[in-house]
């Protein structure tokens, strides 16, 4: 098969001053509201027949929409990163097929939206999608158990995470100590969340005890008083640190919500704490992940990004987390990007069905990943966006110099076409 790439560099340096929001907010520390250790993942493997007929769809709890900017906000001009000439062409060749999750494949997954989901660790393939996980062996994609509910896990845990099975899941494999991998497993428990009755919602994540998938996990619920919607984590070598569009019982908007949790903590399986930033105005952040096998320096913060829908910039933060009671979170500092224009709501189409797609385009695409290679980092976002007629995703790479954090540079920037009318394929899994 051969694929061709394009691109066009776009050098720009910025250099910036944060705001310190740490000098608005009190930040209180938070301990895990329960915390526990699982059975092996591999004992709650449920297979249910594949009975296509009894396959049925429904709506769990769908994305909520970011605010968007009013007309008069939004400066609509040509997409200043369209790739016009071909300046890279390499070879790629499909080693392994294998179909995941999906109505054919054991377990039917009986709702929508799937929210798709894997990380690839030393040994195993995790995919969960929605409502169901699965481990495959990371060699041949063979599977390594039958597929299991999402919140089988937290069976006899009680509270929100063993009552409900609500998806929105994340999927993790924590390599900073390349030689004592963890899995990282999350999804949010909202049904019986009542602001009005003092019931919260809660995010129930899970640390497994060693690299293995189908082993043993630590488990934790941390609560909310309002909604935590689209929860995304991202793993650094001082905290787990999270993410969370944050709306009221009405649906209203209330900004995003940054969290660090305890990471040797929650490896060790002791009572966790959790720190938070609210950052009012502000929605789909995303925390940076660690690619690569060079962590960051010692002085490193986790950062956060989103982009700007009234300019063509992106947003950055700096968190570090500090377990004393002394964390600092310092934002945003504004990178000017390439103008691009916002990508429609749900309307990709797809072989075989008159149903369009959702683009998710009010928001940057998981994961925000990081690599450091040494003499600098580097920072790999996208999110769809509209140009040419087309949906496509625009990309951003940005470099950080590990020696002088506060300078960011776009290195380059693309548009990459993917999702031409009628040439999208949407398949099982």
């Amino acid at each position: 098969m051969s694929l061709l790439i394009t691109y066009r560099i776009v050098p720009i340096a910025v250099l910036f001053t944060y705001l310190p929001l740490a000098a608005q907010q009190q930040v209180p520390i938070e301990q895990s509201t329960k915390n526990a250790s699982s059975k092996a993942l591999r004992t709650y493997s449920v297979v249910k027949p594949k009975v296509e007929s009894a396959i049925i769809h429904r709506d769990v709890h769908r994305v909520k929409p970011l605010p968007k900017p009013k007309p008069t906000e939004r400066r609509v001009a040509p997409d200043k990163a369209v790739q016009r000439a071909a300046v890279h062409k390499f070879n790629a060749t499909v080693i392994v097929k294998e179909d995941g999750l999906g109505d054919r494949h054991d377990l039917q997954v009986q709702s929508e939206p799937p929210d798709t989901v894997g990380a690839v660790g030393r040994t195993q393939f995790v995919q969960w999608v929605n409502t169901s996980i699965r481990v495959f062996n990371k060699q041949d994609l063979t599977p390594a158990a039958p597929p299991a509910l999402g919140n089988s896990l937290w069976t006899g845990f009680g509270g929100n995470c063993e009552a409900f099975n609500d998806g929105d899941p994340v999927v993790l494999y924590d390599h900073v100590d390349p030689n004592d991998g963890r899995w990282i497993l999350s999804q949010f428990a909202v049904s019986g969340g009542d602001p009005d009755r003092g019931i919260p919602y809660s995010q129930c994540i899970a640390v497994s005890k060693t690299d293995d998938a189908l082993g043993e996990y630590n488990l934790y619920e941390f609560q909310f008083k309002n909604f935590n919607d689209y929860g995304k984590l991202g793993t650094w070598t001082d905290a787990y640190y999270g993410s969370f569009n944050m709306f009221d019982k009405n649906n209203s908007f209330l900004g995003s919500r940054a969290c660090a949790f305890e990471r040797e903590a929650m490896r060790e399986g002791r009572s966790a704490k959790m720190e938070c930033f609210d950052v009012p105005e502000f929605g789909g952040l995303l925390p940076a992940d660690l690619d690569g096998s060079t962590p960051p320096p010692n002085s490193a913060p986790e950062y956060f990004l989103n982009f700007d829908f009234s300019g063509n910039k992106l947003n950055l933060w700096k968190f570090k987390a500090s377990w004393d009671g002394s964390p600092s979170f310092n934002g945003p500092a504004s990178i000017p990007v390439a103008d691009f224009n916002l990508a429609c709501d749900s309307c990709v189409t797809q072989q075989g069905s008159a149903a369009k797609l959702n683009t998710l385009g009010d928001r940057l695409m998981f994961r925000l990943a990081y690599r450091n290679s040494g003499n600098r980092a580097s920072l790999v976002a996208d999110h769809p966006v509209a140009a040419g007629g087309v949906t496509a995703i625009r990309w951003y790479e940005l470099t950080v110099d590990p020696s002088n954090n506060p300078e960011v540079k776009v290195k380059q920037q693309g548009f990459s076409r993917c999702f031409p009318p009628m040439d999208f394929k949407l398949s099982n899994g």
